[in-house]
């Protein structure tokens, strides 16, 4: 995981997984073995959709600049634009 805050836009797009994880594309990106991204903080395996990594739904929530992953192995979404701290 890469320390770095989401953006709305290029490789720190926060990307929603199946297990309910939120990880930057950059980071989806580096994980995907084949078919497969294995999710960091529980290691459930993902089938990657047809158009990789970028395929996962965006999340949202998580979307505005200002927005901070992966503090101490875990990820926190703390977006600034509803003042709202949140476990992901």
């Amino acid at each position: 995981m890469c320390l770095e805050e989401f953006e709305e836009e290029g490789d720190r797009v926060p990307k929603l997984l199946p297990c309910s994880h939120t990880l930057c594309l950059g980071c989806l990106e580096q994980l995907e073995r084949g078919s497969r991204v294995v999710c960091p903080e529980c290691r459930a395996q993902h089938r990657a959709p047809p158009q990789g990594p970028q395929g996962f739904p965006t999340n949202r929530y998580c979307a505005c600049v200002g927005c901070v992953v992966c503090v101490q192995s875990e990820c926190v979404c703390v977006c600034v634009c509803v003042f709202v701290v949140r476990t992901v």
